[in-house]
């Protein structure tokens, strides 16, 4: 499974391919890596704690379900909890010019 990192003078991040999922957030100067993680890359595939699992396009509900996009269409999201959106979902990608 491809790794990569990204790192200042402090701290390294690393993570992985599959759902940028981080494995490792390790402070430089003590060699200390701040996360919960599998010891074996292996686990990530199935990954049921979610360990270092990132927030998506939408960490919250959505109220009212739509957002307006840089080029001005309405873009509806489906309701997936009662009237709101929740978490992301799935986008119904409805546009409708500038309304």
């Amino acid at each position: 499974m491809k790794t990569y990192q990204i790192e200042n003078d402090e701290v390294r991040i690393e993570f992985i391919a599959r759902g940028g999922c981080l494995t490792k957030m390790i402070n430089k100067k003590t060699d200390t890596n701040y996360l919960i993680h599998y010891a074996d890359l292996d686990e990530y595939q199935t990954n049921p704690y979610f360990l270092g699992a990132t927030i998506g396009r939408n960490a919250g509900r959505t109220s009212p379900p739509f957002y307006t996009n840089a080029a001005g269409e309405k873009v509806e999201l489906d309701c997936n909890e009662g009237k709101l959106h929740l978490h992301g979902g799935q986008m119904a990608c409805t546009f409708k010019n500038g309304k």
